[in-house]
């Protein structure tokens, strides 16, 4: 399972989750990516997802041990000496991500899930992460629409490289952005990218 944490400033929204979580993630993009992109164009947001869980997993720079066991390894009796919660120890590992890139990036991917080529356990993971998403979304976007809805617009009604063409101008005015206006103005931000 999956988890997140949204930064102080609102730059990124940070996911959570064991090597294994990502691990089967990063299959399931690549998986997604090879089977949809015969003879398209390379989709930049889909591989640079995938190659940034790749980096946060490689490195031991973006964990933090988690002490505890799943619940059943754990007993109703603190003196049992079968339970063995307290000695079970794993690493969490973190994907930060850009809000924008996040959005765009989880509606390809949906629109990938609906295809036939794609199997259960792509639409599986997929869900997973998207279950997580919502939530992180509903925390970061306190005025605005949901943004995932407004990515799905997007990649529905515009091509790919028209997308990417504004991207960049968007990318750059919410770097400039304060913490309260990426707060309030992060609906605007997307729909910029729809016009």
């Amino acid at each position: 399972m999956f988890t997140y944490i949204i930064p102080p400033k609102l730059e990124s929204i940070e996911i959570w989750g064991t090597f294994s979580d990502f691990r089967y993630l990063e299959l399931a993009i690549n998986c997604i990516m090879m089977k949809s992109m015969v003879g398209e164009t390379p989709n930049d947001f889909l591989s640079n997802f995938s190659k940034i869980i790749d980096l946060s997993i490689s490195s031991q720079e973006n964990t933090f041990i988690e002490y505890g066991a799943p619940p059943n390894f754990v007993t109703d009796d603190p003196d049992d000496p079968s339970d063995k919660s307290k000695h079970h120890t794993f690493h969490l590992h973190r994907v930060s991500v850009n809000p924008i890139d996040l959005a765009l990036s989880i509606a390809y991917l949906l629109e990938a899930v609906d295809k036939p080529y794609t199997d259960y356990l792509e639409k599986g993971m997929v869900c997973l992460l998207l279950h997580t998403v919502y939530d992180a979304y509903k925390e970061y976007c306190e005025y605005s629409l949901h943004p995932i809805d407004n990515a799905q617009l997007i990649v529905a009604n515009n091509s790919y490289t028209n997308i990417q063409k504004k991207y960049i101008d968007v990318l750059k005015r919410f770097d400039k952005m304060t913490e309260k206006q990426r707060n309030e103005r992060f609906e605007s931000l997307m729909i910029k990218l729809e016009k």
